[in-house]
């Protein structure tokens, strides 16, 4: 059924593309897409990506009608304009509009391989002999889709969407990688009486990152090499409840610092390298997705405030809190402090590096870790 519909609506627009020729045509999408823009900005700042998308797809409908019944008018104009010419300005604008629609296709059906439970019509065209023809020819998760779908009206149920292709699982054996998990350690500390644990990584010389809900409410830290191996104390010196951050002082440490990486490329191959559940050292892939501001509350709950996170695809494992993201080269782009939900795609979201340098840096004298927080893991966004 959704195919037939779909053929109904190509051969619509390829008729009417025939019948207004490539320069009207053009001017329309111009216009009605302009307008629809337009509209769907000023309603995603007034409410939402929800908002935003209905004040859009209304402003493009009332544009598209009030187009047509001008249309006549400026079609005369341009066979005056364009002479014999006119007879080539058919086939193009047919064409033309043929393409337009089958972007549109695309994009529905993009938009619905991204989203979950995404349901009626979005469901339905990405399912369809069409939908799955075009995503075959321009995967949703590519870099030019990454690029179609950066319009910020993409629906998620929680955090930012995820559009990147899949991790690189043959990253995980390269030397570097290996050499980077050296400088990679178990934390571990009792909070709410219970034990909290989560994975660290040496920024400085002795000194340790990790996220703030990982050591929320200890009175001791403990960081490990490995999972059975001997342990050293820890102080708190830094505690970021807003970024999830916190940086640890362990003076018997005896391990190098990894080296950081500021900026960041959409589709950047990386590997987590971490201590989830309670297991030895292990290696999860990742891509880069991008960077965004992000309204987050931070790890007590509190009101949102907008919060730079680099989004990822990958595993996210309970006990990864704090884990680096380590590239081909052995450098670190972030720090993982969310695991993602209401995503078709499994991934995360971490803390950039031009986020913790600043917090690194300021971090010297022991300070509080506030309140504990029950249970262990990545938070959810």
């Amino acid at each position: 059924m959704a195919d037939l519909v779909i053929l109904v609506l190509l051969g619509v627009l390829v008729a009417a593309g025939y019948r207004r020729g490539a320069i009207v045509s053009a001017l329309g999408l111009i216009f009605i897409g302009t307008f629809g823009l337009v509209a769907a900005l000023v309603g995603a700042a007034v409410g939402g990506p929800a908002l935003g998308f209905g004040f859009g797809a209304a402003a493009a409908g009332g544009c598209a009608v009030s187009f047509s019944l001008r249309a006549g008018a400026l079609q005369e104009r341009v066979r005056e304009w364009t002479g014999r010419m006119h007879q080539l300005d058919r086939p193009a604008g047919a064409v033309a509009s043929g393409m337009a629609g089958l972007v549109l296709v695309w994009l529905v059906a993009a938009v619905a391989s991204l989203v979950p439970a995404s349901g009626g019509v979005l469901t339905a065209v990405s399912g369809s002999r069409i939908g799955g023809a075009v995503l075959n020819v321009l995967s949703p998760t590519g870099t030019v889709a990454s690029v179609l779908l950066r319009s910020g009206f993409v629906p998620a149920l929680e955090g930012p969407v995820i559009v990147v292709e899949a991790p690189d699982e043959n990253l995980i054996g390269a030397p570097s990688i290996q050499r980077a998990a050296t400088s990679v350690v178990k934390i571990q500390g009792p909070a709410c009486g219970q034990v909290t644990s989560g994975t660290g990584w040496v920024v400085a010389e002795r000194l340790v990152v990790t996220n703030a809900h990982v050591v929320a409410g200890h009175r001791q830290t403990a960081v490990f090499g490995s999972r059975e191996g001997p342990h050293f104390a820890a102080t708190v010196v830094a505690f970021d409840a807003r970024n999830d951050i916190a940086v640890l002082s362990v003076p018997d440490l005896a391990l190098p610092p990894l080296p950081r990486r500021t900026s960041l490329r959409h589709g950047t191959p990386g590997v987590v390298i971490g201590f989830p559940r309670q297991f030895d050292k292990s290696f999860d892939a990742v891509r880069i997705d991008r960077v965004v501001e992000y309204a987050a509350r931070d790890i007590y709950d509190n009101p949102a405030i907008d919060t730079s996170l680099v989004v990822f695809r990958g595993v996210v494992s309970p006990g990864n809190s704090g884990s680096p993201i380590v590239d081909a080269q052995g450098y670190v782009l972030a720090t993982v402090t969310a695991a993602a939900i209401g995503q078709r795609l499994a991934g995360g979201y971490g803390v950039p590096e031009q986020v913790v340098g600043p917090i690194v840096a300021g971090g010297r004298l022991p300070v509080s870790t506030g309140a504990c927080l029950a249970g262990e893991g990545p938070r959810e966004l």
